[in-house]
C-alpha cells in the first residue's frame, strides 16, 4: 500500500463541494486520557478559576457531574466520549442525570455549567461549533479572553480600530476568533484558514454564508500577520485549487523532512483523487496529526516517536524497520 494510505483513508472517504467543505472534528487535547480525579486536580491550575473558596468547590462539583455522564459513554478518552454523548446538542441531559439532587434546578444547572466552563477552559474537551447554538458562551469566552492575556488581544483591539471597525463589530468578531480557539484548542497565532472552513462549514444552512464576524475576524488576524497578508475572506471562498505546495504550506510544520514527505505524497495521490478530497487530506495528516505531533514532540523530523509517547487524538506510531512507521490505526507511513 502507498505510504501513509492507511492513515488517509477516513479523510478520503470525506469528499465534499469547495464552496461548503466537511468540517473536522476537534481532535483531543493533551488531557484527553487523564483519569477523572487528575482532571479535577488539573482545574484549579487555570488562570481563570475562581479565588473563592465556594465558587471553586462548585466548579469542581459541577466538573465531576459532568465527567461522571462522560464516563457513561463509549469512548477511549475525553473526546470521543464527548462526541458520542452529543455533548454539543447542550445541557439537556442534566436534570435527568442529577434528578435525585433535592436543589433547585436553577442551582443544579448553574452548577453543573459552571463545572463544564472550567472543564472547556482546560481543553479537557473541545467543542463543535454546534454547541454554541445550545450553550450561551458569553462567561466561557470572557473567561478565555482574560486567561490568554494582554499580549493576545489587545493586538487585535488595535488592529479594529485601524481597520474603522466599530465595537460592535470588534465584538462579533473577537467572539468569531473565541470561538476558534475553543474549538481548536490552539493559540489564536496559530488559526489557518481551514478553520474558517470548517466555521462555516459548520454554520452552513444559516441565512448567512459567511457568519457574523468572520470577514473581520480574518481581516484582523490577516493584520497581526497570522494570515497571509495579501488574503482576504472573500478571495479565500472564491479561490480556485491550489498547489500541493500551498495546501501543505497553510499549516506550520517545522519539520523541512516531514514537510517534503507529505508534498510527495500528496502529489502521488493528488492523480487519483478530486480536489476537495485532496484538501481534506492535507488537512488531516498536515495540520490535525502532524502540527499536533510536533506540538508533543518540538523538533521531532520522523513519523517514529518516542517510546513511551501516549496516544494522542486517536493516533500513535512505533517504529518499523526499513524506514517505515506504522500508526496504530493500521496506517504504514514512509520516513
Amino acid at each position: 500500500m502507498t505510504a501513509l494510505a492507511t492513515l488517509t483513508a477516513q479523510s478520503g472517504r470525506q469528499s465534499a463541494s469547495h464552496d461548503v467543505p466537511t468540517p473536522r472534528q476537534p481532535a483531543a487535547g493533551p488531557a484527553d486520557l487523564l483519569p477523572a480525579g487528575q482532571v479535577l486536580a488539573l482545574l484549579p491550575t487555570h488562570p481563570a478559576f475562581p479565588t473563592s473558596v465556594s465558587e471553586r468547590r462548585r466548579q469542581l462539583r459541577g466538573a465531576a457531574v459532568v465527567l461522571q455522564w462522560l464516563s457513561g459513554n463509549a469512548g477511549s478518552g475525553w473526546q470521543e466520549r464527548w462526541r458520542n454523548a452529543d455533548g454539543d446538542e447542550g445541557l439537556g441531559w442534566v436534570d435527568g442525570f442529577v434528578a435525585d439532587d433535592p436543589r433547585t434546578r436553577g442551582c443544579k444547572r448553574a452548577e453543573v455549567t459552571a463545572g463544564l466552563r472550567s472543564l472547556l477552559l482546560n481543553r479537557v474537551v473541545r467543542p463543535g461549533y454546534g454547541f454554541f447554538q445550545h450553550y450561551k458562551p458569553g462567561t466561557l469566552i470572557a473567561e478565555m479572553i482574560a486567561a490568554a492575556g494582554t499580549d493576545t488581544f489587545t493586538p487585535l483591539k488595535q488592529a479594529a480600530i485601524e481597520l474603522g471597525a466599530n465595537d460592535h463589530q470588534y465584538d462579533d468578531a473577537r467572539v468569531t476568533i473565541a470561538k476558534m480557539v475553543l474549538h481548536t484548542g490552539r493559540g489564536v497565532d496559530q488559526l489557518t484558514s481551514d478553520d474558517f472552513d470548517d466555521y462555516r462549514a459548520a454554520c452552513s444552512g444559516r441565512r448567512h454564508p459567511i457568519p457574523t464576524g468572520t470577514v473581520l475576524a480574518w481581516d484582523l488576524l490577516r493584520a497581526i500577520g497570522v494570515l497571509p497578508a495579501d488574503s482576504s475572506m472573500r478571495q479565500h471562498v472564491r479561490r480556485g485549487p491550489q498547489t500541493t505546495l500551498q495546501l501543505v504550506d497553510r499549516y506550520p510544520i517545522q519539520s523541512a523532512k516531514i514537510r517534503q514527505m507529505l508534498i510527495r505524497y500528496l502529489d502521488e495521490r493528488r492523480t487519483g483523487v478530486d480536489y476537495s478530497t485532496l484538501r481534506s487530506l492535507a488537512s488531516s495528516l498536515a495540520g490535525t496529526f502532524w502540527v499536533e505531533i510536533e506540538r508533543l514532540h518540538p523538533g521531532l523530523d520522523t513519523l517514529h516517536l518516542p517510546a513511551g509517547s501516549p496516544r494522542h487524538g486517536g493516533w500513535a506510531c512505533s517504529p518499523l524497520p526499513a524506514r517505515t512507521g506504522r500508526c496504530g490505526n493500521g496506517a504504514a507511513a514512509s520516513t
